[in-house]
């Protein structure tokens, strides 16, 4: 091993990634889950309170036409009668479209969308998980250090493609080597 770079911000991603992919995986189980049985109840409890309502401004509603019909309320007391009926008929609609809503479920592209963040999520822990294997520089062959004063590198930051150290192999040698005239008859 030539050197071991810092890991801290790897871990660091590691365990924001974790944590994201629980976040989404909770989600997802909550799609698939569906609604919950008291969130139906209570959608059709607010059903039958908006149908009671109703009724009873229907009934309301009657009254009020038969004292108009002998002068006894005034048009604008019958027509705020009327649109009193109408709100609560629009009220009732709304109710049963929310417990319709809520029975449907999750819709398959919410899932879907949830599914495919996880996988993003699953490919990018593996890369980083990759990428920690790689914070310990070791050298291909075995040989031996050159690069002069690689004790002075120790705490310097390095950049992807900086030379951190240079290894010969020793297997093979080629050295060049002044030698004077007279002495090359000695050379092998």
């Amino acid at each position: 091993m030539i050197a071991q770079l810092s890991e801290r911000d790897y871990r660091a991603d590691l365990q924001k990634l974790g944590a994201e992919t629980e976040e989404k995986q909770a989600k997802l189980r909550l799609l698939k889950a569906g609604p919950r049985a008291e969130e139906v109840a209570v959608a059709r409890t607010t059903i039958q309170k908006a149908e009671e309502r109703l009724k009873f401004r229907k009934a309301q509603l009657e009254m009020m036409e038969s004292l108009f019909t002998r002068n006894m309320v005034s048009r604008k007391e019958y027509v705020d009668a009327q649109e009193d009926v109408a709100v609560r008929s629009k009220e009732l609609d709304e109710a049963r479209g929310r417990l319709k809503v809520l029975l449907a479920g999750s819709r398959p592209e919410e899932i879907e969308a949830i599914e495919a963040e996880l996988a993003r999520l699953k490919a990018q822990r593996a890369y980083v998980e990759e990428q920690l294997q790689r914070v310990r520089i070791v050298s291909p062959i075995a040989g031996v250090i050159t690069t002069p004063k690689l004790k002075e590198k120790v705490g310097q930051h390095v950049k992807k493609g900086d030379l951190i150290a240079e290894v010969h192999e020793l297997r093979t040698v080629t050295a060049e080597i002044a030698i004077p005239e007279k002495e090359i008859s000695d050379v092998r």
